[in-house]
């Protein structure tokens, strides 16, 4: 006799209840982590390019790098989807993104932290200048 599992209206023939759960639990794991890392990447992004250029260019450098994520993040799935199609296997396509992917790293790698108008390195922490304090 076949197990069924009822699922917002739709049967899985064949499967446990605790199949089910361990899926949902995974799922939900995965959920999670990527959550995180997903978050924990676009909070990187302005931290190091207000830590490389500068705080004065830091609008202009975002916009730059927003447009170019998101042109990446609409382009290359269709390109992935295109090499496997010519080659009905997604390894060229994942090669592919992991050599821009180290491209890129090894681009980062020799950036060299800018510096400010009066020649402190950008990494230091910023003070206010007097004219921005205030006296309560």
């Amino acid at each position: 006799m076949q197990q069924e599992i009822h699922t917002q209206g739709y049967a899985v023939p064949g499967k446990s209840s605790q199949t089910y759960i361990i899926a949902t639990a995974f799922l939900s794991l995965f959920a999670i982590i990527f959550g995180i890392g997903l978050g924990g990447d676009y909070m990187i992004i302005p931290l190091m390019a207000g830590d490389l250029f500068g705080i004065k260019i830091l609008g202009r450098i975002m916009g730059i790098i927003l447009v170019a994520d998101g042109l990446a993040e609409s382009l290359m799935p269709m390109l992935v989807g295109v090499l496997y199609k010519a080659s009905k296997s997604y390894t060229s396509g994942f090669l592919m993104l992991i050599v821009i992917a180290i491209t890129g790293a090894i681009i980062v790698s020799f950036l060299q932290k800018g510096k400010t108008d009066n020649g402190t390195d950008t990494s230091i922490e910023l003070t206010l200048d007097r004219r921005s304090q205030r006296t309560f």
